[in-house]
C-alpha cells in the first residue's frame, strides 16, 4: 500500500487487513497535522479504519472515536464508547476509559447525573486496576459537574481529591491541571482574586515546563478573569497571547474559542458590530472542524448581538441555526438559547410563540443553577406580558425581576426592569407608581453614566489595540461596520 500525499487517497495492493488499519490511521493523523485539526477527515480515516479491524484492533480506534466525536455527535460517541465497553474485559483500562469517555459525554450533554454514575463506575475501575492517574481525572470529571450546577463547595472538594491523588504520584502535569480547575470554580464564585492567583501559579508552571498549550489555556481563563471585573484591555492582552500561541501550533478550535472571548469582551463594551465581526470569524474556523457545540455557541453570541443591533430577523436566523447545532449534536441547548429566541419573537409582535421558550429557558436555567438567566426570563416574560396588555400578570412578573436585579445589584438589569414598570404603570393609568419608578430610572441612568464615559474610553483602546493585531477591520476605511454587518450573507446557515 502507498498514500499519495498529492490526493490523500491510499494506493491498495495485497496487503494484511493489520497494514491497512495502521495506514488508514496514519491518513487519519496526516490529515489532522495538514489541515489544522480537521475533525471531519480525522473521524472519516478512523471509521474506514474500524470496518477491516479485528475484533483486538478495535479498541483504540474506538477510544479515539468515542472521544473526538464527543462535542459533535454525542449519540455517536455514545455508541462508539458502548461498543468499546463491550469488547473490554472487566475491569481493565480500557473498560474504565470508555467508562469515562461516557461520562463526559453526557456531561457535556448536561446530563449531570448519568455523567457522576458513569464517572463512579469508572472510579471503581481505577481503584481496582490501582490506576491513581486515571482515577484523579475521574475526580475532576465529577469537579467539573458540581461546577457546572454551581455546587462550587462540592467542585472544590473533588478537584482537591483529584490534586492529592496526583500529588502522590508525582504527576505535576496533572497537579497543575488541578490547580487550574480550582481557579475556574473560583472564577464562578466571584471570587476573582483567588482564581487570579490559582490562574497565575499554572501559568508559571506552563512556562517553567515549556508547555504552550497549558500556558495558552491559561492566560485565555485569567483573560475571562478581568474581562469579568471590568479590566478588559488587561484581557485583551492576555487573549492575543493565546492567540499567538494557537496560532504557531495549528490549533483553530482553540484559536477560535479565543476569538469568542474577544467577541464576548466587544460585546460587553456595546461595540455589537465589531463583536459581529470576531463571533463570525470564530464561527468559520469552527466550520471547518465540525464542532456542533461550538458552532452553536457562536451563533448564539452573533444572535445576541444583533438583537443588540435590533437587527431582529438576522438575529432569529442565527440563533434558529445555533439551536439546531446543538440538537444534532446531541445536547440541549441552553437558557441563553432559549431567552434570545423568546426575545426576537417577542420584537417580530410573536408573543405567542416567544412564551413557551421563555419556559423552557426558565426550567433550564433552574436546573443549572443559573440565577441571572432565572431572573432575564422571568423579566422577559414580563414584557411579553405587557406587551400582550395582560398587566396583572406583568405586573406579578416585572415586579418580581426587579427585586432579584436588585438583591444581585445590577445595575444595567434593574434600570430596564424600572423601565418596563414605569411603561406598566402608564398603561394602568397609575401615573404616581410609573413617576416613581421613572425617578428610579433617572437615577440608575445618572449612576451609570460614568461607567458609560469610562466605557467609551476603553472602547476606544479596544479598537485600536485589535485594529492593530488584525482582529478587526477598521470600519471607516470601508462602509460603516453596521452596514456591512446587516447585508452579510451566512454560509453557515447552507
Amino acid at each position: 500500500m502507498a498514500l499519495d500525499i498529492r490526493t490523500g487517497k491510499l494506493m491498495v495492493a495485497k496487503t494484511s487487513y493489520k497494514t491497512l488499519i495502521i495506514h488508514l490511521t496514519i491518513l487519519a493523523f496526516l490529515h489532522l497535522s495538514l489541515n489544522g485539526f480537521s475533525q471531519i477527515s480525522v473521524i472519516d480515516s478512523l471509521e474506514k479504519a474500524l470496518v477491516l479491524a479485528d475484533q483486538d484492533q478495535k479498541i483504540p480506534i474506538l477510544q479515539t472515536l468515542s472521544w473526538d466525536l464527543k462535542h459533535s455527535d454525542t449519540p455517536k460517541a455514545l455508541a462508539y464508547a458502548n461498543e468499546g465497553l463491550a469488547l473490554s474485559p472487566n475491569p481493565s483500562k480500557d473498560y474504565g476509559i470508555f467508562l469515562k469517555t461516557i461520562a463526559v459525554v453526557y456531561s457535556i450533554s448536561g446530563e449531570f447525573e448519568l455523567s457522576d454514575e458513569f464517572t463512579h463506575k469508572a472510579i471503581d475501575v481505577f481503584q481496582t486496576t490501582e490506576n491513581l492517574k486515571l482515577e484523579g481525572t475521574c475526580w475532576s470529571i465529577t469537579g467539573i459537574n458540581c461546577r457546572q450546577r454551581a455546587m462550587y463547595d462540592c467542585a472544590l472538594q473533588q478537584f482537591n481529591r483529584a490534586y492529592d491523588l496526583a500529588k502522590v504520584i508525582s504527576d505535576s502535569i496533572n497537579m497543575a491541571k488541578s490547580k487550574g480547575n480550582i481557579a475556574n470554580v473560583y472564577l464562578g464564585m466571584g471570587q476573582y482574586p483567588k482564581a487570579i492567583e490559582m490562574y497565575q501559579q499554572v501559568i508559571a508552571f506552563a512556562k517553567a515546563s515549556n508547555d504552550e498549550l497549558m500556558l495558552a489555556a491559561n492566560q485565555g481563563n485569567l483573560a475571562r478573569t478581568y474581562s469579568k471585573q471590568g479590566e478588559y484591555l488587561q484581557a485583551i492582552e492576555l487573549f492575543s497571547k493565546s492567540l499567538s500561541i494557537y496560532l504557531k501550533s495549528g490549533n483553530k478550535g482553540s484559536y477560535a474559542n479565543c476569538l469568542n472571548g474577544i467577541g464576548i469582551i466587544l460585546e460587553k463594551l456595546e461595540m455589537y458590530p465589531e463583536a459581529v465581526e470576531i463571533f463570525n470569524r470564530a464561527l468559520t474556523l469552527e466550520q471547518e472542524l465540525g464542532n456542533n457545540s461550538r458552532k452553536g455557541k457562536y451563533l448564539n453570541n452573533i444572535g445576541s448581538s444583533y438583537i443588540y443591533l435590533k437587527e431582529f430577523d438576522l438575529a432569529l436566523d442565527a440563533i434558529q441555526a445555533s439551536i439546531r447545532f446543538y440538537e444534532n449534536a446531541g445536547i440541549q441547548a441552553s437558557s441563553s438559547q432559549f431567552i434570545n429566541l423568546a426575545i426576537c419573537y417577542l420584537h417580530q409582535g410573536e408573543f405567542e410563540r416567544a412564551y413557551p421558550y421563555l419556559e423552557r429557558a426558565h426550567q433550564q436555567a433552574l436546573k443549572k443553577e443559573r440565577r441571572h438567566n432565572v431572573i432575564l426570563a422571568t423579566e422577559v416574560k414580563g414584557r411579553v406580558a405587557l406587551a400582550q396588555d395582560s398587566l396583572e400578570k406583568a405586573e406579578e412578573l416585572l415586579l418580581s425581576a426587579y427585586q432579584q436585579w436588585e438583591q444581585l445589584g445590577e445595575p444595567f438589569s434593574l434600570h430596564s426592569a424600572a423601565l418596563y414598570l414605569s411603561e406598566l404603570y402608564e398603561k394602568r393609568a397609575d401615573f404616581k407608581t410609573a413617576f416613581q419608578y421613572q425617578k428610579q430610572v433617572t437615577l440608575l441612568e445618572d449612576s451609570l453614566f460614568n461607567m458609560s464615559e469610562n466605557m467609551k474610553i476603553t472602547q476606544v483602546l479596544v479598537r485600536e489595540r485589535l485594529i492593530e493585531s488584525g482582529q478587526i477591520t477598521d470600519a471607516e476605511d470601508s462602509k460603516s461596520a453596521q452596514e456591512t454587518i446587516s447585508t452579510s450573507p451566512f454560509p453557515w446557515l447552507t
